[in-house]
């Protein structure tokens, strides 16, 4: 049986971003014996869940998933291999896989920048960001992207047309037609870049990927630059990963401050992001590419009347610690979930990180940071510093 099965079926068992598959992958002398050891009722590290999935999960069905892999000429990348970035082993709950086509090397490039924006930009962010990626690709840089329509694409494209390396990162499977209309900027990507994915082939956009999908693409780079962004972003959930990560974050300042499309961007230059007005203050910053965890005092997410109905593949079992003093029910919709109710009442004991909450329940990354955006856009909590806390506190 080819080693990547056994990596693949690790996964499957214990989910995607889950806190303990990379540290106790660490533990054993092979892939194989982690395999053998989760199968073993002495396993200490897994859930009831995981444990049941063991059981009921036949090495076949990670077998299938690799020769799937095979047949499209999806690659595979493993935390052990010499092409996994250190600078992402570092990260919160990095993946112990990821799924990839082109080439490889390029995550081991020095000037990684995480360049993202909104799918419908102005036009003045469309003139800064032809003008500035433009420069950033002639000092060398690799811009990382999640090949969205909009800013993303325009960084993919600036890149391409140079002869440049990029990186897609996808929130689906790398061999999925998201979004529509761009299988030929792929390709061209394919072929000096890489296309770049944790999730397993064929898996369709769900809306709960695309938190994971940003927190592998602010911890492959060393820098986050956001173009535009409006209140509700999911620019922001990205700049609460670099925050996180502690990779410094550079805004470009909005040619009107008064408007909503700016107010992303506005509030994190205000709370300390770091301005650019030329290509200069990234490249010339005497801390480029240095690891230095920017002051930004506070991200907030504005309250909108839209509901997100997440969709979340599987339902973890959580165990929070209960609280003497409960959310009352009445003061949340009816609709709300087990397990935002969990998050609500671990932070009646006080603001927490997403790294916190996955401690405290059983729930995988992916799942905590769909609870924490819906439960953030709707304005019943707020995020200051990564820091999540009660509205009301």
């Amino acid at each position: 049986m080819p080693e990547e099965v056994y990596w693949i079926w690790i996964v499957i068992v214990m989910g995607i971003g889950h806190k303990e598959t990379v540290p106790q992958i660490e533990n054993f002398s092979s892939i194989q014996e982690m395999y053998h050891h989760m199968l073993d009722s002495s396993c200490t590290f897994m859930n009831a869940k995981q444990k049941k999935r063991a059981l009921e999960t036949p090495l076949e069905k990670a077998e299938k998933i690799w020769e799937k892999c095979c047949q499209k000429e999806i690659n595979m990348l493993t935390c052990n291999d010499a092409y996994y970035p250190e600078i992402l082993k570092r990260i919160y709950y990095p993946p112990a896989i990821l799924f990839y086509k082109g080439n490889p090397e390029v995550l081991q490039g020095e000037n990684l920048i995480a360049a993202v924006g909104t799918r419908s930009p102005s036009e003045y962010s469309l003139q800064v960001a032809r003008h500035l990626y433009q420069e950033l690709v002639d000092a060398n840089c690799t811009l990382v992207s999640g090949c969205a329509v909009g800013l993303d694409t325009i960084a993919h494209k600036t890149s391409v047309e140079n002869g440049k390396p990029t990186i897609a990162v996808l929130g689906c499977g790398v061999d999925y037609p998201y979004p529509k209309g761009s299988q030929e900027l792929k390709e061209q990507i394919i072929n000096n870049g890489l296309l770049l994915s944790e999730f397993f082939p064929e898996t369709p956009p769900y809306r709960g990927n695309f938190p994971v999908r940003n927190r592998l693409m602010t911890g492959i780079s060393k820098k986050l630059l956001i173009i535009e962004a409006g209140s509700s972003s999911g620019c922001l959930v990205t700049a609460s990963h670099a925050l996180e990560q502690s990779k410094p974050i550079y805004c470009i300042p909005p040619t009107d401050i008064y408007s909503p499309r700016y107010a992303g961007q506005r509030s994190l230059l205000r709370d300390g992001a770091t301005p650019i007005y030329g290509v200069e203050d990234i490249l010339e910053d005497k801390d480029f590419f240095a690891e230095k965890k920017p002051e930004i005092k506070k991200t907030k997410i504005k309250k909108t009347e839209k509901k997100i109905s997440p969709k979340i593949p599987e339902k973890e079992q959580i165990s929070p610690s209960v609280s003497e003093n409960p959310v009352q029910q009445d003061e949340f919709p009816d609709e709300i979930s087990q397990e935002q109710q969990a998050i609500l009442h671990l932070l009646e004991d006080g603001s927490k990180t997403v790294n916190m909450l996955c401690c405290d329940t059983n729930m995988t990354f992916e799942n905590i940071s769909v609870c924490l955006l819906e439960m953030e856009m709707n304005g019943w909590i707020t995020n200051t510093d990564g820091f999540y806390k009660l509205a009301n506190q």
